[in-house]
């Protein structure tokens, strides 16, 4: 987890440190989720999402981030393995969801 245009934060300590940095000010921003794709397998998850980031008390400021997420079934349920996110500038919108493919290679 890292703001765009930063250094990458790795390990717990660092990352728990940067959401803190990000959310310090209090609630100034408001997110929304659109064009989700998912794919699952038996402990392995991938999301790719839009983030759509408003800033309040800034009209009209709004941001769009296209993120992917991927998760590992462990022992202790589902953990996050890597986050990674880049600003867009007016991402595509996304097709719509299919079941994915039987054989993927």
């Amino acid at each position: 987890m890292h703001p765009p245009g930063r250094p990458r934060l790795t390990g717990p300590e660092q990352v728990r440190d940067g959401w803190r940095q990000l959310f310090r000010p209090g609630p100034t921003l408001r997110f929304s989720v659109t064009g989700r794709q998912l794919f699952t397998g038996a402990s392995l998850a991938v999301s790719s999402v839009v983030e759509n980031i408003q800033v309040i008390g800034e009209p009209g400021a709004r941001h769009t981030v296209m993120a992917t997420n991927v998760y590992l079934l462990t022992p202790r349920g589902w953990r996050m393995l890597s986050h990674h996110a880049s600003p867009s500038q007016g991402a595509a919108p996304a097709p719509p969801a299919q079941d994915p493919p039987a054989v993927l290679h």
